[in-house]
């Protein structure tokens, strides 16, 4: 029996902070989502990582509702490089996951002030 889950894919940009984990390297930089799922993410990028390079994501994700005011939330969690080409690369996230509900509107140029861990 096959047990393998199928994931939707959104076709979405979303600025994420990606940064290289590793003891001889020390290195983050700001990319854009092309694409994102439970288990991937996207980039299209000039200078894709290698791949089997071991990152740690944080994604920022702002929610709006008619009426309402808007929430942002932070997700950060680690995964690995798994496919890289000259146009960008495709990381397979690991289920160690944090979400933080942000109380202020963020961006990655300034540190949020405040926030609240969601899980």
């Amino acid at each position: 029996m096959n047990l393998t889950m199928e994931f939707e894919k959104y076709d979405i940009e979303v600025p994420a902070r990606i940064e290289v984990i590793s003891a001889n390297e020390a290195r983050s930089f700001f990319l854009r989502t092309a694409s994102i799922s439970a288990k991937e993410v996207i980039f299209h990028t000039d200078e894709p990582l290698p791949e089997n390079s071991q990152v740690s994501l944080d994604l920022i994700l702002n929610f709006t509702r008619p009426g309402k005011s808007g929430r942002t939330i932070l997700i950060n969690v680690t995964g690995t490089v798994a496919k890289s080409n000259p146009s960008g690369m495709t990381i397979i996230l690991n289920e160690d996951y944090h979400i933080t509900k942000l109380r202020a509107p963020a961006a990655f140029e300034s540190t949020p002030l405040s926030a609240e861990r969601v899980c």
